[in-house]
């Protein structure tokens, strides 16, 4: 079994310190969700561990095909979700009202609940 500490010292090589990705992933979140967009959990969860994968490119290493395979991977799960709402007319031109923007800003979700139950918004 792999010592913790060689562990770290691994990921450091290819994520890069861990103050700086994380840092630069929570700027790339705050961005993500400072938007007035209503995204859906998938679409949230997708796009918030992208935001760690481009924070390990840019402080560690940027040629570490796993980080790149990785967003390729959350982009395509979101889609692979996306493609039946879509062959059902699912509206993705989904209105994002003054009181969603306020209920996402006061309870800090990056979703709506009308999204999670596949309505479309009037």
């Amino acid at each position: 079994m792999t010592d913790i500490k060689d562990l770290l010292k691994e990921r450091g090589g290819t994520h890069g310190h861990w103050a700086l990705q994380s840092r630069i992933s929570e700027n790339l979140w705050q961005i993500m969700l400072s938007t007035d967009k209503a995204y859906s959990p998938s679409q949230a969860q997708a796009l918030h561990m992208i935001c760690t994968k481009l924070g390990r490119i840019a402080a560690g290493n940027e040629d570490e095909i796993d980080h790149w395979k990785d967003i390729a991977g959350y982009a395509t799960l979101v889609a692979n979700d996306l493609e039946p709402k879509l062959a059902e007319g699912f509206s993705m031109e989904r209105a994002n009202t003054a009181a969603e923007a306020q209920t996402k800003a006061a309870h800090g979700r990056a979703y709506s609940a009308d999204y999670r139950t596949g309505r479309d918004h009037d």
